[in-house]
């Protein structure tokens, strides 16, 4: 994404957020992509992406999140 582009509003933590339940949220999602081994959904984005590209693309926005996440609490 370009910088500026729109978000979707509800993906926006509200300032009362638990930051540490949605972590934990978040560690519990990655460890069920990484035990996923069916079909994958179609990507709005990118259409029809094999099991390993869902992976990888899921894994890179995960880590943009997360580096968002560290460079706020610094």
């Amino acid at each position: 994404m370009r910088r500026g582009m729109l978000t979707i509003p509800a993906s926006v933590a509200h300032a009362d957020t638990d930051e540490a339940e949605a972590v934990a949220r978040a560690i519990e999602l990655l460890r069920r992509l990484e035990a996923h081994r069916g079909a994958v959904q179609l990507s709005p984005l990118f259409d029809r992406l094999t099991p390993d590209e869902s992976r990888e693309l899921h894994l890179i926005h995960s880590a943009h999140h997360l580096r968002l996440l560290r460079s706020n609490s610094s």
